[in-house]
Order: C-alpha cells, then sequence, then structure tokens
C-alpha cells in the first residue's frame, strides 16, 4: 500500500511540474524557476482520505522559526540527566550533546508540536563534564531550525545508591 501512496504521489508531483507551477495549501502559487539555483524550499505531506489522496504543501520559507528559552537540567545523576526547555511557538525539538563542544550525540526527535519539551539523556559517563544544545523546529523542517546557547553539566560520581538511576 506505501508503495502504491508514493507512486501516485509522485504522479501528482509530475503533474503540478508539468502545469509549471507549484502551490501551497493556502493557494499561493509560485512559478518554477528556468534553473534550480532559486528553486522554493517545499515540503510535502500525503494522507489518503475516504479514498481521495490529499497532499499538502507548505512553503518552507513562510515557517516561523522557534525561539528556544528556559533551557534548564532539571535532574542529574550518574548515567543520565533530563533537559527542559521551552519554545515561545508550538515546535518540535531534540538535544545534541557530548564530552565536547562537537557534541557528537542527538537525542531523538519529540513527536508532536509544544511549546514546553524535556527529553533524558541516557548511557551517559559517572563525573564526566557534558556539553549541549537545544535545536528547535517547526515539522523537522532544515529551515526553521533555532539553536540554543551552549550549556554545561556534570554527571555524579558512580555510587551504590547511583547505580538504580
Amino acid at each position: 500500500m506505501k508503495s502504491k501512496i508514493t507512486v501516485i504521489f509522485l504522479l501528482v508531483l509530475i503533474a503540478v511540474i508539468m502545469n509549471g507551477c507549484i502551490s501551497n495549501s493556502l493557494g499561493v502559487s509560485a512559478p518554477l524557476p528556468d534553473d534550480d539555483s532559486v528553486m522554493p524550499d517545499f515540503t510535502q505531506t500525503g494522507t489518503i482520505n475516504d479514498g481521495k489522496i490529499v497532499v499538502n504543501t507548505a512553503d518552507a520559507n513562510l515557517v516561523p522559526i522557534p525561539k528556544v528559552t528556559a533551557v534548564k537540567v532539571s535532574l542529574v545523576y550518574a548515567k543520565s540527566a533530563i533537559i527542559e526547555w521551552e519554545t515561545d511557538i508550538d515546535s518540535d525539538g531534540y538535544a545534541e550533546y557530548g564530552t565536547n563542544e562537537l557534541y557528537g550525540t542527538v537525542t531523538h526527535v519529540e513527536s508532536g508540536l509544544k511549546t514546553k519539551h524535556r527529553v533524558q539523556l541516557q548511557e551517559l559517563l559517572p563525573n564526566t563534564q557534558y556539553f549541549f544544545r537545544i535545536v528547535a523546529s517547526r515539522y523537522s523542517l532544515d529551515t526553521s531550525k533555532s539553536y540554543s546557547a551552549n550549556y554545561t553539566f556534570t554527571t555524579e560520581p558512580l555510587t551504590a545508591s547511583s547505580i538504580e538511576k
């Protein structure tokens, strides 16, 4: 079923391109350029309702960029930590973290758009300094990403009581 939807979606996309314009779900159309240098950045999602395919196209340049605020490490253990933050508009997001400012690890992207966010970092090393930043966006679009400042925290030393956490 999924491959059938993909084929139908591609046929719809080809039909739109052959008509010489791309239009978004608001009815705004943009003529296709003669070359790829100024191609608008669109994202598409599709659903099936009562046997009809509905394709939603959004101009990524019209998507607002969220602002990350109130970043805090709410709990720190020897092998895990919980990071919370807020955004000024509904958004999704994740944390990039690691033992240096190059980070190297990312958390999963949260599901759903919201203004209050929380992720748990797991499998951390005890008594180790970690660097992290928050990446927020709308619908996981690269063009709507924003980054928090860089932050640090240090995990607790490994003790008998912290082994369970």
